[in-house]
């Protein structure tokens, strides 16, 4: 019986298929331990904002457990393959497209046999075994790949064209997990803005049918680019509105500057997605919006990150997202000259984020004397739990709570991530 320990990284696509690679591997005999009990270490990183993260924690890997076998999965692109060749030659190597194949990979890796594979596939990653990293929360993924080619990002180079799944699957997986217990379901892919578009397809009519599973949970959508979403943003907006369905959405601006917006290959200006969140706020007004947003793009100008932190006290998302720009090998960014230097880079990403903590915080004061219900979904700070409330806002309150008990109570503070409460009348609920 091979013993593995798995580790992913990243956004909720990349943690649902670490997740699957448990399932795939609990399925097969495998026992799944922790690093110091391990045969094989699965590292399944993250590089979408560059290689740092990923290079660290496998050299952390290598030089804590020096007598291991590695296998290095996830978003790897050949850059980041020969650089791990450097601090191990004998890690296996295979990327976000040879989930299926973890298995084989695993067990030639235990063996002292190297793996390396680039293959790609448009086979689907429903209805895969899983061993859940939250019990009470399934990832669902909807698709793989995008229909946009970015300047700044590597998801169309690793991950391919949008390649949707049947929505039938994709219901009978969201089944499966309620009937496991499941309270929430994340619908997850590189842009769920155009989920299904080729296939005849959209988002919102997935969301219809999910909503007709029989059972109490919650839906979260994951990100969308915003250019995709006015086609059938009525639609999206109505069945948001039902109960079934967090009042939240991932939209990325990634820059409030239309100048930025194109060098970008964005295909959205900023006046579009002010448009596209006045919409959803008339209709929804206490919806969650989050955005994600990069300072030090090669050519930003000072005003033009003035631009953005204007932005973002215009359009005061409750969540952002954001990253220092890193070019990534074989994209048109990693090319452009006038790129900004590390030091005003790392000046204006401390300036945004002072920006973004203090409205953050002051919208979530707004909260403060709400009551209602939340699903107790983790566990917070020393003697608390953190549930979620029905626009997807994080609480946290006071005492031992079990997973998956709904909870009616008070905001009774905030900080710029969550709400602080205190419980009243559970039989309320």
């Amino acid at each position: 019986m091979t013993k593995v320990s798995v580790k992913s990284f990243g956004c909720s696509a990349n943690i649902g298929e670490g997740e699957a690679m448990q399932g795939l591997l609990f399925e097969s005999g495998a026992k799944l331990v922790s690093d110091r009990d391990a045969d094989v270490i699965v590292l399944n990183v993250c590089t979408v904002k560059g290689n740092t993260a990923a290079l660290r924690e496998i050299k952390s890997a290598r030089r804590n457990n020096p007598e291991k076998k590695l296998v290095i999965g996830g978003c790897v692109t050949r850059e980041l393959a020969g650089k791990v060749k450097e601090i191990d030659s004998g890690a296996s190597i295979i990327t976000t497209h040879a989930l299926k194949e973890i298995v084989l990979t695993v067990q030639r890796a235990a063996q002292g046999k190297r793996v390396e594979t680039f293959s790609f596939s448009r086979d689907s990653k429903v209805n895969i075994p899983r061993v859940r990293h939250n019990p009470l929360v399934a990832i669902v993924p909807t698709s793989s790949g995008c229909l946009d080619t970015c300047s700044f990002c590597s998801t169309r180079l690793v991950k391919g064209r949008l390649v949707s799944y049947p929505s039938k699957d994709i219901v009978a997986e969201v089944r499966l997990a309620i009937m496991g217990g499941c309270k929430e379901i994340w619908l997850t892919g590189q842009d769920s803005g155009c989920y299904g578009f080729d296939i005849g397809t959209d988002m919102a009519e997935l969301l219809e049918r999910v909503v007709q599973v029989e059972g109490d949970f919650k839906v979260r959508i994951g990100m969308g680019n915003p250019r995709h979403l006015h086609t059938y943003i009525d639609r999206l907006i109505r069945i948001m509105k039902h109960d079934k369905i967090f009042k939240f959405i991932h939209l990325p601006v990634q820059s409030g500057s239309d100048d930025v917006l194109k060098a970008m290959r964005r295909q959205h200006s900023v006046d579009d997605y002010r448009a596209l969140v006045g919409r959803l706020r008339d209709a929804i007004p206490d919806i969650t919006i989050s955005t994600d947003i990069i300072v030090g793009f090669p050519g930003e100008t000072e005003e033009q990150f003035q631009d953005t932190l204007r932005f973002i006290e215009e359009t005061r998302p409750a969540i952002v997202n954001l990253a220092r720009f890193a070019p990534r090998e074989g994209t048109l960014a990693s090319k452009m000259g006038d790129q900004v230097s590390p030091d005003e880079k790392k000046r204006r990403s401390r300036i945004l984020t002072d920006v973004f903590h203090r409205v953050a915080k002051e919208e979530n004061r707004k909260w403060i004397g709400w009551v209602g219900n939340i699903i107790i979904v983790e566990k917070g700070l020393p003697g608390t739990m953190v549930g979620r409330n029905h626009t997807y806002k994080h609480v946290a309150i006071p005492g031992d709570w079990g997973f998956g008990e709904k909870v009616r109570v008070r905001v009774i503070d905030a900080s710029p991530f969550a709400l602080k409460a205190e419980p009243i009348d559970s039989a309320l609920c």
